[in-house]
Protein backbone atom coordinates (compact mmCIF):
# COMPACT_ATOMS: atom_id res chain seq x y z
CA UNK A 1 0.00 0.00 0.00
CA UNK A 2 3.06 2.45 0.90
CA UNK A 3 4.71 1.79 -2.11
CA UNK A 4 1.87 2.20 -4.29
CA UNK A 5 0.99 5.79 -2.27
CA UNK A 6 4.33 6.78 -3.09
CA UNK A 7 3.98 5.87 -6.76
CA UNK A 8 0.47 7.52 -6.42
CA UNK A 9 2.29 11.12 -4.99
CA UNK A 10 5.10 11.02 -7.58
CA UNK A 11 2.88 10.97 -10.33
CA UNK A 12 0.66 13.52 -8.78
CA UNK A 13 3.50 16.01 -8.77
CA UNK A 14 5.01 14.67 -12.23
CA UNK A 15 1.23 15.82 -13.39
CA UNK A 16 1.00 18.92 -12.15
CA UNK A 17 4.66 19.91 -13.32
CA UNK A 18 3.00 19.13 -16.97
CA UNK A 19 0.27 21.23 -16.54
CA UNK A 20 2.13 24.15 -15.24
CA UNK A 21 5.00 24.55 -17.44
CA UNK A 22 5.56 27.40 -19.60
CA UNK A 23 7.30 26.53 -23.05
CA UNK A 24 9.49 29.25 -24.98
CA UNK A 25 10.54 28.84 -28.80
CA UNK A 26 13.32 31.01 -29.61
CA UNK A 27 14.64 31.60 -33.45
CA UNK A 28 17.99 33.09 -34.04
CA UNK A 29 19.27 34.67 -38.06
CA UNK A 30 21.75 36.50 -39.10
CA UNK A 31 20.75 39.91 -40.66
CA UNK A 32 21.21 38.52 -44.44
CA UNK A 33 17.80 39.90 -46.06
CA UNK A 34 16.51 43.80 -46.08
CA UNK A 35 13.77 43.28 -42.82
CA UNK A 36 10.82 44.12 -44.91
CA UNK A 37 11.50 40.97 -46.90
CA UNK A 38 12.35 39.06 -44.48
CA UNK A 39 8.96 39.71 -42.76
CA UNK A 40 7.22 39.32 -45.11
CA UNK A 41 8.72 35.64 -45.71
CA UNK A 42 7.77 35.23 -42.13
CA UNK A 43 4.52 36.36 -42.44
CA UNK A 44 3.75 35.12 -45.03
CA UNK A 45 4.37 31.61 -43.31
CA UNK A 46 2.23 32.32 -40.85
CA UNK A 47 -0.84 32.79 -43.07
CA UNK A 48 -0.76 29.26 -44.11
CA UNK A 49 -0.76 27.39 -40.58
CA UNK A 50 -3.54 26.32 -38.25
CA UNK A 51 -4.89 28.40 -35.72
CA UNK A 52 -4.03 29.70 -33.25
CA UNK A 53 -0.55 30.04 -35.18
CA UNK A 54 -2.04 31.71 -38.61
CA UNK A 55 -1.75 35.21 -38.91
CA UNK A 56 -4.45 36.41 -41.36
CA UNK A 57 -3.78 39.94 -43.49
CA UNK A 58 -0.68 42.06 -43.80
CA UNK A 59 1.16 42.94 -40.14
CA UNK A 60 3.27 46.12 -40.31
CA UNK A 61 7.02 46.20 -41.00
CA UNK A 62 8.48 47.91 -37.50
CA UNK A 63 10.53 50.97 -37.70
CA UNK A 64 13.56 51.56 -36.08
CA UNK A 65 13.23 54.73 -34.93
CA UNK A 66 16.53 56.03 -32.69
CA UNK A 67 17.57 52.34 -31.84
CA UNK A 68 19.27 49.46 -33.36
CA UNK A 69 16.51 46.71 -33.20
CA UNK A 70 13.00 47.28 -34.59
CA UNK A 71 10.47 45.14 -32.93
CA UNK A 72 7.20 43.67 -33.87
CA UNK A 73 4.55 42.07 -31.18
CA UNK A 74 2.27 39.23 -32.03
CA UNK A 75 -0.10 39.94 -28.74
CA UNK A 76 -3.08 41.82 -32.04
CA UNK A 77 -2.95 38.60 -33.63
CA UNK A 78 -2.80 35.41 -31.27
CA UNK A 79 -4.69 34.31 -28.34
CA UNK A 80 -3.49 35.13 -25.04
CA UNK A 81 -1.82 31.79 -24.25
CA UNK A 82 0.85 32.83 -27.21
CA UNK A 83 2.76 35.53 -26.35
CA UNK A 84 5.58 36.34 -29.23
CA UNK A 85 7.54 38.50 -30.56
CA UNK A 86 10.03 39.30 -33.68
CA UNK A 87 13.11 41.45 -33.55
CA UNK A 88 14.98 42.83 -37.07
CA UNK A 89 18.65 44.18 -36.38
CA UNK A 90 19.73 47.32 -37.76
CA UNK A 91 21.62 46.12 -40.96
CA UNK A 92 24.67 48.53 -40.36
CA UNK A 93 27.64 48.27 -38.53
CA UNK A 94 27.10 44.20 -38.28
CA UNK A 95 29.48 41.88 -36.43
CA UNK A 96 29.69 38.34 -36.62
CA UNK A 97 27.71 38.22 -32.61
CA UNK A 98 24.64 36.79 -31.57
CA UNK A 99 23.80 40.19 -30.10
CA UNK A 100 23.30 41.38 -33.55
CA UNK A 101 20.74 38.19 -34.72
CA UNK A 102 17.01 38.85 -35.81
CA UNK A 103 14.92 36.66 -33.09
CA UNK A 104 11.72 35.52 -32.90
CA UNK A 105 10.52 34.51 -29.41
CA UNK A 106 7.34 32.99 -28.73
CA UNK A 107 6.31 32.24 -24.91
CA UNK A 108 3.36 29.56 -24.38
CA UNK A 109 1.53 26.85 -22.68
CA UNK A 110 1.96 23.67 -24.51
CA UNK A 111 -1.38 22.00 -23.13
CA UNK A 112 -3.03 25.01 -23.99
CA UNK A 113 -2.29 23.96 -28.38
CA UNK A 114 -1.36 20.86 -30.52
CA UNK A 115 2.16 20.55 -29.31
CA UNK A 116 2.96 18.16 -32.15
CA UNK A 117 1.46 19.86 -34.57
CA UNK A 118 4.17 22.82 -33.58
CA UNK A 119 7.31 20.74 -33.81
CA UNK A 120 5.84 18.64 -36.96
CA UNK A 121 4.68 21.93 -38.99
CA UNK A 122 5.51 25.31 -37.54
CA UNK A 123 8.59 25.24 -36.02
CA UNK A 124 10.02 23.66 -39.96
CA UNK A 125 7.68 26.30 -41.45
CA UNK A 126 9.24 29.35 -39.26
CA UNK A 127 12.95 27.81 -39.65
CA UNK A 128 12.63 28.22 -43.47
CA UNK A 129 10.46 31.53 -43.53
CA UNK A 130 13.36 33.19 -41.31
CA UNK A 131 16.00 31.56 -42.29
CA UNK A 132 17.31 30.43 -38.57
CA UNK A 133 21.09 29.43 -38.24
CA UNK A 134 19.44 28.06 -34.53
CA UNK A 135 16.07 27.17 -33.33
CA UNK A 136 14.98 25.90 -30.35
CA UNK A 137 11.64 24.84 -27.96
CA UNK A 138 12.25 24.04 -23.90
CA UNK A 139 10.76 24.26 -20.91
CA UNK A 140 10.97 28.13 -20.18
CA UNK A 141 12.77 27.21 -16.53
CA UNK A 142 15.97 26.17 -18.42
CA UNK A 143 16.54 29.58 -19.47
CA UNK A 144 16.32 31.24 -16.02
CA UNK A 145 18.48 27.85 -15.30
CA UNK A 146 21.19 29.01 -18.06
CA UNK A 147 21.62 32.79 -17.04
CA UNK A 148 24.80 32.83 -15.71
CA UNK A 149 26.57 30.55 -18.34
CA UNK A 150 24.69 32.07 -21.40
CA UNK A 151 26.14 35.47 -20.31
CA UNK A 152 29.08 36.60 -22.53
CA UNK A 153 27.88 33.56 -25.29
CA UNK A 154 28.20 34.14 -28.91
CA UNK A 155 25.52 31.72 -29.68
CA UNK A 156 26.84 31.72 -33.48
CA UNK A 157 29.74 29.56 -32.18
CA UNK A 158 29.23 28.36 -28.56
CA UNK A 159 27.11 26.31 -27.05
CA UNK A 160 24.78 27.19 -24.07
CA UNK A 161 22.47 23.84 -23.79
CA UNK A 162 21.43 20.88 -26.28
CA UNK A 163 17.72 21.71 -26.03
CA UNK A 164 14.99 18.84 -26.52
CA UNK A 165 13.49 20.32 -29.66
CA UNK A 166 16.27 22.22 -32.19
CA UNK A 167 17.40 23.26 -35.60
CA UNK A 168 20.74 23.44 -36.02
CA UNK A 169 22.13 24.96 -39.12
CA UNK A 170 25.34 23.44 -41.27
CA UNK A 171 27.04 26.13 -40.68
CA UNK A 172 26.43 26.24 -36.97
CA UNK A 173 27.05 22.54 -36.35
CA UNK A 174 30.87 23.16 -38.12
CA UNK A 175 31.34 26.85 -36.07
CA UNK A 176 30.02 25.19 -32.90
CA UNK A 177 30.62 21.45 -32.74
CA UNK A 178 33.40 21.11 -35.77
CA UNK A 179 31.12 18.70 -37.03
CA UNK A 180 29.17 17.81 -40.55
CA UNK A 181 25.13 18.37 -40.52
CA UNK A 182 25.23 14.56 -41.18
CA UNK A 183 27.52 13.42 -38.58
CA UNK A 184 25.47 14.77 -36.12
CA UNK A 185 22.39 13.29 -37.30
CA UNK A 186 24.42 10.10 -36.71
CA UNK A 187 25.32 10.60 -33.50
CA UNK A 188 22.00 11.76 -32.17
CA UNK A 189 19.73 9.20 -34.09
CA UNK A 190 19.29 6.57 -31.01
CA UNK A 191 18.62 9.28 -28.67
CA UNK A 192 15.77 11.23 -30.36
CA UNK A 193 12.37 10.54 -31.65
CA UNK A 194 13.07 12.09 -35.03
CA UNK A 195 15.74 13.96 -36.85
CA UNK A 196 16.22 14.88 -40.18
CA UNK A 197 18.62 17.15 -42.61
CA UNK A 198 16.44 19.62 -44.21
CA UNK A 199 16.98 23.29 -44.71
CA UNK A 200 20.45 23.87 -44.72
CA UNK A 201 21.01 21.88 -41.57
CA UNK A 202 18.99 19.84 -39.39
CA UNK A 203 16.11 19.26 -37.42
CA UNK A 204 15.36 16.84 -34.43
CA UNK A 205 12.83 16.57 -31.90
CA UNK A 206 13.54 14.50 -28.90
CA UNK A 207 10.03 13.52 -27.87
CA UNK A 208 6.52 14.87 -29.45
CA UNK A 209 5.68 16.10 -26.07
CA UNK A 210 6.75 18.68 -23.49
CA UNK A 211 9.51 17.78 -21.42
CA UNK A 212 10.07 18.55 -17.66
CA UNK A 213 13.07 20.76 -16.33
CA UNK A 214 14.49 16.92 -15.11
CA UNK A 215 13.82 15.48 -17.79
CA UNK A 216 15.45 18.46 -20.25
CA UNK A 217 18.60 18.30 -18.20
CA UNK A 218 18.36 14.51 -18.99
CA UNK A 219 18.51 15.55 -22.34
CA UNK A 220 20.82 18.14 -22.42
CA UNK A 221 23.39 15.99 -20.85
CA UNK A 222 22.77 12.97 -23.24
CA UNK A 223 23.14 15.02 -26.21
CA UNK A 224 26.20 16.85 -25.03
CA UNK A 225 27.82 13.15 -24.37
CA UNK A 226 27.91 12.42 -27.78
CA UNK A 227 28.23 15.67 -29.65
CA UNK A 228 30.95 17.70 -27.36
CA UNK A 229 34.41 18.18 -29.10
Amino acid sequence: MLRDGLASAAELVLLTQRLSMKYLLHLHSTPNLPVAEKHRRLFTALQHCQAPWRIEGPVPVPEFGTEIFAERSFKPYWPPFLKGRVGYRYRRLLEDWSGHDDYLQVEFRPQALDFAYLLRDVLPALVTAFDAYLAYAVNEEAIYADFSRSRGKNLRTDVVRFYPVGFLSAEWCHRALGLPCAEVKDRIAHLVEQVDLRDKGLLYVSRFAPLTMEETNTMDQALADVLRK
